[in-house]
């Protein structure tokens, strides 16, 4: 497979399994609603926004800011950042990277203050130049905020840079910042998917 020199990864469903505890997560803000919604609802509302998510879960738009700052605050509790979990070959993908001299940023959808309290809990957080978030510019798949993260690499080409990322809003997103995208899909979640896929990190040293 071909050799990139900056590594721009997604977090959610990519580095980290983060499904069980997003779910509680999500919860603190449902629950503030009446009910509380399960792994299949969670999974669908981990690619998107959060305000798309309000709309998708048709959240009164008198409750919404509170719904919001409910998930917000439970994203940084401790129990939070604990429970979320690398997938198992992370660390030896990372290492790689750095034996080779390759670069890696990370860019999300999640908020850059939850991944960076995650990496430092797992000790990853110094194989990542940066972390680019959806938040702060606007939500993948458009691409700003990996557009972001390819021009702090001060004359990176982007025939250079590739996106990994879990879902096909990251493979666009890639496409609309011009780069390449790969697309990780361990589960064979999307069969028909003609890119470039790979069922674990260590495939792109294939």
């Amino acid at each position: 497979m071909k050799r990139y020199c900056v590594y721009f990864m997604d977090f959610d469903g990519t580095l980290f399994d983060t499904l069980d505890s997003l779910v509680e997560i999500y919860n603190a803000g449902f629950r503030y609603l009446g009910y509380e919604i399960g792994r299949e609802e969670a999974s669908r509302y981990i690619h998107v926004s959060l305000e798309e998510t309000a709309l998708l879960a048709k959240v009164p738009k008198e409750k919404a800011l509170k719904w919001g700052m409910l998930i917000g605050s439970a994203l940084e509790t401790d129990a939070a950042i604990n429970e979320v979990k690398p997938y198992k070959e992370v660390g030896e993908f990372l290492g790689k990277l750095k034996v080779l001299g390759l670069d890696a940023s990370v860019v999300t959808g999640n908020t850059v203050s939850h991944v960076d309290k995650v990496l430092r809990h797992n000790g990853l957080r110094k194989y990542f130049d940066g972390i680019y978030s959806g938040v702060d510019y606007k939500p993948k798949p458009e691409p700003d905020c990996l557009l972001a993260g390819i021009a702090s690499y001060r004359g990176l080409a982007k025939k250079d840079a590739v996106y990994v990322g879990d879902s096909l809003q990251d493979v666009e997103c890639a496409s609309r910042a011009g780069i390449d995208g790969i697309l990780i899909d361990r589960g064979n979640e999307h069969p028909d998917y003609r890119g470039t896929k790979i069922s674990s990190l260590l495939d792109l040293f294939a």
